[in-house]
């Protein structure tokens, strides 16, 4: 390649430029622009410039009016002063105008860049998509594309949906076994097949091997017929003899017959642990689950401890393995399991690529039909209409108005965009530079095909030009980067992309002056590990470096560093005043930290601000996906209904007004406070109806201190800026649209729980706006920092990073080398270990790639923290500091090898080797490299800003948790209220934790009768009503034994609740009193006069914990309607009319996932079980307020009918795994509600005792609704 001169390249045909980092790729452009509209009058309209990214674009259309603009003035300074050629502080302009006056044009030539800046709102710069849509839209005949189509980000939810109908579909008739092995198999299931549906589906033209598997559907019949036969014979030799078999295996432990890791002589796993998993293989016939140990959900299955191979294999050398006919069936079962197994995975694989036809067609036609298309499907499109009838016809329209195409960051094309341009442009007289540099190619996440630029660089063959002149680094950081990649004949692994060593600018001189002692332009900070493998754990390394790095950066803000002319420019001035006059003192601002993950940089960050450094993390993430996004939710929910108690707390307790828990305590004693604040709620609602969220913003912002507040905080900005930037999002969202608070909450709540649904609009709009970071060090990924550059860069992380996801490895995505390198998705072909080699060659390489780009952002420093980390050996930069011997020979086909060798290298370096593999790298440099110990030390203070505070602040998680997928709760499902409410659902409501909530506390009922009298009141008339006094009730009955009367036990559970709930020590006597009667009281029903006090410790559970499985079988998941549905049918009559339309109207998202809860007691009489829940409802003080009607209408009102039925199904099913010969009708006793407060001996029977036993066709439709036959995880057992 031949280095570029912009001023003699021709301007027609097809020209590549490879600009290295820093050699001013973005100024040739506009240098070429500039050409092509002097020298060959090109106008603005003509000239398409193409890249990727609509930041990329708005860069290059600004920078291109202003050499315009630049380039105008100084050829009318030239006219006008006749001075055609005079030497001005632009070299480039100055070629420019010389060159217009040599042909003697430059007014014609003046008044062409005139008319290009005057024009340049039409100049077409643009992304690849842009372009493309614009070009369809504008050719619509020729293209045969619909009018008026919308082209969308993406079209996730209609995959979902199309994936879905597959799932439902393919499973109706599928075979039981089919679908029980799927339902032990974490990679199948309607949920991982949307999640591998991007990766068939982008880039365009991926293909999915093999296509066309084998279905051996007859030998799946044969193999089934021999699992079953195996199967029976296994369960009745295991029935017969298993006191033998585990007999056996624990004598054969304890004689040390067997190897004791394997077989545990010192605990009694073999005895209480393994039969039980053994069972649970004969409960749930499913093929797989005894035997497999890697995708199924049993992992590890002790099932193959009993089999005679396993056996055999660990026996002692020496001893004979123990016998056992157990053991023999055992191993019959489990070959024939295996090979059934196999079968079936076969047949998913067949049913995999099956889908993967269905999807690409099914999709195509929906999206038709919704006249939507998708970015790749954009390009496909195009393709098509390229090489359709009418594709010359659309080609002569693309090149009559566009003749000359520039496509910036030509590394980051795929073969489709390849495939445009080349049709058009490639092999006509027009004018085609493609500019890019393949060793930045890093985003092939995103679908660039480093393959696409390597076969656009042969095609270019003989004019392929380079930049190579760095323009943005100090000389000696340029010598010691390129020394780094000199260490290997190919660094970027491909013959393609050679290294050619970047040379520094003309003149350029050292501008950084650092104190005596602070290191070389670029600094390895190396781990010293002193003999401790473990400081090199990824754990501790996330520990020591942040610190590290944080120590580093306040040693340099304090260190008096400069930046500016180097120390020979200084030294001709007189004076070190004069020396230092066009210096200035570095700064945060002048600092970047670039991670290879966002979660580094995170860590980084905190540290930062323990510090006291301004920090400011730049990412993609959503404003939507913030704390302040669910505070807001909160302020919007009071909002919207002012008179609902429990949202205005929540609203209350939000950093946008700043009461905590303690000062909520304090408004119970202040009613006219707390009545104030109503009133205020209620003005929020007039203040939105008048202006918007913006105002209500403000308004709370004024009236309590927001700002103030926010700011006096460490980080305050960051919060501060997200508000206004939601209420902003919130005002636009509900313009034009009449939605009031009520409806935007829906909306926000829409926003922040499905990503899915946010369009293109939404996504760009809602990325996280940077506060205030003129000052601040800037935090961003690797990723993120292509394109930019920073006076000072720290890389803490470049030792990190793994050549290949997990998820990647059952089915690489790779390029086939046998097939031109064709991009292709192995789902499971015979050669599955191949394609795996080439995926991790290619992640090297882009490894490889992305380390070239953190190295090349510095202008004057570069930090690279460096050691014997874990994995340091495979990571791009230890390869190509610490090679393995024989490495480099290594290609492909060997690139798991190379990983391996590379890893037990660098491991098996100590730090003195690691320092000695440094040193030729260092002496190379010229003193440009330095190698330093990595400090803990704390280092100097940072100079705080006034009004800092190091308080301490809420950790924020690190994972944004799907709200499809959770584990809710009866509290969950009925938290949210009806549809018409306007209050946040809430399956994080804290009643979801098991507590009692008094809900008719504010609001007790009427008193029936003279409520004066004490002996018309309950016992507990006026014990406080409330969650502690709730929670205390529930302790004590766990705590005591009903059967032994023992005061003193009663007494101290008592005394020892009222001092950890903070209630006074005088009420001790009541609620003794209270709980004897409640003990003493019969509990009717079926049970009769048999009464708590009669149950023995033993029958009896207390806090039972349930986890239901929700939609885990491939079953739709729950919601309102279906449990309206199955009380419908099964069980409505005996309750107020509505009730089932009350169930319906339940305000709860559809939940997958987990059902969780705790029944307050189970207990078991005269063989049949019984659920209990505690009340402590204040419901009133007179009996007649717990009499039977009464309690009904409560249990409605609360819910706590859909409540027992729910937990009658978590013991229903908690009794079918464990209680042999289970019958619902013959097992079941019921479900008693105890409201403690009404309950008396004396009283007539049902005072405050609800008894109900549900029906079993409601209970067994409700656990179908659930769609999983067995709970997770009961705790306690009979």
């Amino acid at each position: 390649m031949q280095p570029l001169d912009a001023f003699s390249v021709e301007l027609e045909g097809t020209q590549l430029i490879e600009a290295s980092a820093g050699t001013g790729k973005t100024f040739t452009i506009a240098t070429l622009y500039l050409r092509l509209v002097v020298e060959c009058g090109f106008n603005v309209g003509q000239l398409l410039v193409v890249t990727f990214t609509k930041a990329a674009a708005a860069e290059l259309r600004q920078r291109i009016r202003e050499r315009l603009r630049e380039a105008c003035e100084l050829f009318e300074t030239r006219l006008a002063t006749g001075a055609s050629a005079s030497r001005g502080a632009d070299s480039v302009l100055d070629r420019l105008a010389a060159g217009s006056f040599d042909r003697g044009e430059p007014a014609r030539d003046r008044d062409r860049l005139l008319e290009a800046l005057r024009g340049f709102d039409e100049a077409a710069i643009s992304t690849i998509h842009g372009f493309c849509d614009s070009v369809l839209e504008e050719n619509a005949f020729e293209s045969r594309v619909a009018f008026g189509t919308e082209l969308v980000k993406n079209d996730s939810l209609r995959v979902d949906e199309v994936v879905e109908d597959y799932w439902s579909q393919s499973l109706y008739d599928a075979p039981p076994d089919f679908v029980r092995w799927l339902s032990i198999q974490s990679s199948a299931s309607a949920r991982a097949l949307s999640k591998l549906a991007g990766a068939v589906l982008s880039p365009p033209g991926i293909e999915v091997i093999p296509d066309s598997p084998v279905r051996a559907e007859r030998e799946a019949e044969a193999l089934a017929k021999a699992w079953r036969g195996a199967f029976a014979t296994a369960e009745v030799e295991w029935q017969d003899g298993r006191e033998e078999a585990v007999a056996t295996l624990v004598e054969a432990s304890r004689q040390k017959v067997l190897n004791n890791n394997s077989y545990p002589q010192k605990n009694s796993n073999i005895e209480s642990i393994w039969p039980g998993e053994v069972d649970a293989v004969f409960a749930r016939p499913i093929p797989g689950q005894a035997t497999s140990g890697k995708d199924a959900k049993t992992f590890d299955s002790k099932f193959m401890k009993f089999t005679r191979q396993e056996i055999e294999k660990r026996t002692s050398k020496g001893n004979s393995p123990p016998q056992h006919r157990v053991f023999e069936s055992f191993e019959s079962f489990a070959e024939a399991d295996i090979a059934y197994a196999a079968a079936l995975e076969t047949e998913w694989l067949y049913r995999r690529i099956e889908w993967v036809g269905f999807l690409r067609t099914e999709l195509a036609r929906r999206q038709s039909e919704g006249r939507v298309r998708t970015f790749d499907r954009l390009l496909t499109d195009f393709v098509a209409a390229l090489e359709g009838a009418s594709g010359e016809a659309l080609k002569a329209n693309v090149l009559g108005r566009y003749p000359v195409a520039l496509i910036d960051e030509f590394q980051d094309t795929d073969p489709t965009q390849y495939k445009i341009f080349e049709r058009i442009w490639g092999a006509e007289p027009g004018t085609f530079f493609m500019i890019g540099d393949p060793k930045q190619a890093i985003y092939a996440f995103r679908g660039a095909d480093i393959f696409a630029y390597m076969e656009a660089k042969r095609s270019a063959e003989d004019r392929a030009y380079t930049l190579d002149r760095n323009w943005r680094s100090d000389p000696p950081l340029v010598d010691a980067v390129n020394c780094i990649f000199d260490r290997s004949a190919a660094p970027f692994l491909f013959d393609e992309i050679p290294f050619s060593p970047a040379q520094a600018a003309p003149g350029a001189t050292e501008q950084m002056r650092a104190a005596e002692g602070a290191g070389a332009p670029l600094r390895f900070l190396l781990l010293e590990r002193d003999g401790d493998s473990k400081r090199g754990e990824v754990r501790e390394a996330r520990r020591i470096i942040p610190r590290a790095i944080a120590t580093d950066i306040a040693r340099l803000l304090t260190s008096g560093a400069r930046i500016g002319p180097s120390t020979e420019e200084a030294e001709a001035g007189s004076s070190e005043r004069e020396a230092l006059s066009g210096t200035r003192a570095v700064g945060p601002g002048d600092v970047a930290i670039l991670c290879r993950t966002k979660t580094w940089g995170q860590d980084i960050s905190r540290v930062l601000n323990d510090r006291g450094i301004p920090n400011v993390v730049r990412g993609e993430d959503s404003v939507f996906d913030t704390a302040e996004a669910a505070e807001f939710l909160a302020l919007m929910a009071a909002t919207a209904d002012p008179a609902d108690p429990r949202a205005l707390r929540a609203a209350l307790c939000t950093s946008l007004i700043g009461l905590d828990a303690s000062d909520l305590e304090g408004l119970r004693e202040q009613p006219e406070a707390w009545e104030r604040l109503l009133g205020a709620a209620r003005s929020w609602q007039g203040c939105w109806q008048r202006g918007g969220a913006i105002a209500l913003l403000q308004r709370i912002f004024r009236d309590y201190s927001t700002q103030r507040r926010l700011l006096a905080q460490p980080g305050g900005e960051r919060p501060l800026t997200n508000f206004l930037h939601l209420a902003e999002l919130i005002q636009k969202a509900g313009q034009g649209s009449g939605m009031g608070p009520r409806a935007l909450h829906a909306w926000l709540m829409g926003m922040r729980i499905d990503a899915k649904s946010r369009d293109e609009e939404a996504v760009d709009d809602a990325l996280i706006r940077l506060e205030s970071d003129a000052h601040s060090v800037q935090i961003l990924t690797i990723h993120g920092s292509k394109g930019l550059q920073y006076p000072i860069v720290y890389c803490p992380d470049l030792w990190a990073g793994s050549l290949v996801r997990s998820d990647d490895k059952s089915r690489p995505r790779f390029h086939d080398p046998a097939d031109g390198h064709r991009l292709k998705l192995d789902m499971g072909s015979p050669d599955q270990t191949r394609a795996l080699n080439q995926m991790r060659w290619e992640s090297l390489a882009e490894n490889r790639r992305l380390l070239y780009v953190a190295l090349t952002r510095a202008e004057h420093r570069l930090v690279v923290v460096w050691g014997g980390f874990k994995n340091a050996g495979s990571s791009a930069l230890g390869l190509l500091l610490h090679p393995a011997p024989g490495v480099e020979a290594l290609g492909a086909e060997s690139s798991d090898e190379i990983a391996k060798l590379s890893r037990a290298h660098v491991k098996s370096l100590t730090d003195a080797e690691m320092r000695a593999d440094l040193a030729p790298l260092a002496a190379a440099a010229g003193g440009a490299i330095s190698i330093e110990p990595l400090s803990e030390a704390d280092g100097p203070e940072f100079p705080r800003g006034v009004g800092e505070n190091r308080g301490l602040q809420v950790r924020r998680g690190k994972r944004t948790l799907s709200s499809g997928w959770r584990v809710s709760s009866y509290s969950g499902l009925v938290a949210g209220g009806r549809t018409f409410r306007g209050g946040p659902r809430a399956d994080s409501h804290p009643a979801s934790q098991g507590l009692d909530y008094d809900d008719s506390a504010a609001h007790p009922r009427a008193v029936s009768g003279d409520a004066d009298a004490d002996d018309l009141r309950v016992i507990l008339h006026d014990f406080p009503a409330g969650a502690g006094p709730g929670t205390l009730i529930h302790e004590v009955f766990e705590a005591i034994d009903f059967a032994l009367p023992d005061a003193s036990a009663l007494e101290q559970a008592v005394d020892g609740g009222l001092r950890r709930h903070g209630l006074a020590p005088d009420r001790a006597s009541v609620l003794c009193e209270g709980i004897r009667e409640v003990l003493a009281t019969s509990l009717g029903g079926p049970l009769g006069d048999f009464s708590l006090g009669a149950l023995a410790r033993g029958d009896r559970v207390d806090e039972m914990e349930f986890t239901l499985p929700v939609a885990n079988s491939g079953t739709g998941p729950l919601t309102p309607a279906a449990l309206a549905d199955a009380f419908a049918a099964h069980g409505a009559e005996g309750w107020r009319p509505g009730y089932v339309e009350r169930l319906g109207g339940l305000g709860f998202l559809p939940l997958r996932g987990h059902l969780r809860g705790f029944i307050d007691l189970t207990f078991r009489h005269d063989g049949r079980f019984y659920l209990v829940d505690y009340k402590s409802n204040h419901l009133g003080v007179a009996p007649g307020d717990y009499a039977p009607d009464a309690l009904k209408s409560s249990m409605e009102e609360h819910d706590y009918v859909l409540q027992y039925h729910l937990y009658t199904v978590a013991l229903h099913r908690h009794l079918m795994r464990r209680l042999p010969g289970y019958d619902f009708d013959t097992h079941m006793g019921g479900a008693y509600y105890l409201f403690v407060r009404g309950m008396s001996p004396d009283a007539s029977r049902g005072r405050g005792i609800f008894y109900e036993r549900p029906s079993r066709a409601l209970i067994e439709a409700l656990s179908a609704n659930l769609g999983e036959e067995s709970p997770v995880g009961a705790g306690g057992s009979f």
